[in-house]
């Protein structure tokens, strides 16, 4: 028995020595989201003896590599899902005769969320809230950030942006609107779009430019060419600042030097002109 012990440990010890004597190729690397570079960390074994190793790498999306520690961007074949190659690594020594080694793993590439959406204004008058008519992705699993001018106004998956968060932007310039959205597996997409309305601008309003005079106004009164219901003077920020709503000719209004909108309803039809107070 002892005899027999004796030659296990020498069996098991000659493997080490043999497997400590050979070329071992071997390799990690990290699942990446698409577009992201896989970074590949070669940890073969090249013992003295071989003077040094080849080697040459099978990306699976048929693409290959002689580096050493190689990066690489995969191609994906399926947009929107995820998918997975396999990586092949072979290992040839320098010596002569040469030896060979391979090894193979999977890497797993996860696809980046679709982050578009598209806006509109629910005007009802005197408030405009910003709503969100169509967006791409609403998976609930998703972190979302609603950034509107450079400041996140929300993380909810379909928020609804009320005017009094959003009046400040309501004049007609230029914001950038944007949205993030990351997935579980920590893929990312944004998208920016341009935010720009005014709510003097409105497309149901038709532009007459007899509706009022005098104009500019001088004494405070303002006079209509027709008989007028529902009218609203804004300033040219879109801030309602005067408002009447029965049947008239003529209101007096006491708005400081300055450009406005006012806006009347002449039967049925919302008619609007420009209006310098002096």
């Amino acid at each position: 028995m002892k005899k027999i012990a004796i030659a296990i440990v020498c069996f098991l010890f000659s493997l080490q020595v043999f497997a400590q004597d050979t070329l071992q190729a071997k390799f990690s690397v990290v699942d990446v989201c698409d577009g992201v570079e896989a970074v590949f960390t070669n940890t073969s074994k090249v013992p003295v003896k071989f003077g040094g190793a080849n080697y040459f790498w099978f990306f699976g999306d048929g693409t290959t590599s002689t580096d050493q520690f190689p990066k690489h961007t995969f191609t994906k074949t399926k947009p929107g899902e995820e998918e997975r190659f396999e990586v092949k690594l072979v290992i040839q020594s320098k010596s002569i005769p040469s030896e060979k080694d391979s090894t193979s793993s999977f890497i797993t590439i996860y696809p980046n969320p679709d982050a578009s959406f598209t806006w509109d204004v629910d005007n009802k008058g005197n408030t405009q809230d910003v709503v969100i008519t169509t967006q791409a992705t609403t998976d609930t699993t998703n972190f979302y950030q609603w950034n509107l001018a450079g400041v996140v106004k929300s993380n909810d998956i379909t928020p609804i942006f009320l005017y009094a968060d959003v009046q400040p932007y309501l004049d007609g310039k230029n914001y950038d609107f944007t949205l993030l959205v990351r997935t579980v597996d920590m893929c990312e997409s944004t998208y920016k779009t341009t935010f720009n309305y005014n709510p003097l601008s409105v497309e149901s309003v038709v532009y007459e430019s007899k509706l009022l005079y005098p104009n500019p106004v001088h004494n405070g009164y303002i006079n209509f060419a027709k008989t007028v219901s529902n009218i609203e003077v804004r300033n040219y920020a879109g801030q309602l600042v005067f408002s009447h709503e029965g049947f008239t000719n003529q209101v007096k209004f006491d708005g400081a030097a300055g450009l406005y909108s006012v806006t009347a309803n002449v039967n049925g039809t919302l008619l609007s002109q420009k209006l310098l107070v002096d």
